[in-house]
């Protein structure tokens, strides 16, 4: 088991949360992290969803892999213009 070190003032904090949330104390409510699975705030991400997701990067792998892609420094340059930023070059 691993332990983490809190200061007092986060501990109080955290203690609070846990007795508001209906725990005893806050070991008990960090465990019920381990019990509970925990929404993605994004929501739910369909199988068809995640197969796109999977093929987007990996056709964006074999264009690097292809010598494809944008220089970091001119990728940069071209968002900053984007949005009206001015960075050194």
């Amino acid at each position: 088991m691993q332990n983490i070190q809190l200061s007092d003032d986060q501990f109080q904090k955290l203690s609070a949360v846990a007795r508001a949330a209906g725990y005893q104390d806050v070991p008990a409510f960090i465990a019920s992290f381990a019990d509970e699975p925990i929404a993605d705030p994004r929501g739910e991400v369909s199988e068809a969803q995640l197969r796109e997701n999977v093929a987007a990067m990996e056709r964006g792998e074999a264009e690097l892999d292809a010598g494809g892609g944008q220089n970091m420094k001119e990728a940069l340059v071209e968002i900053a213009g984007k949005y009206g930023l001015k960075i050194s070059k």
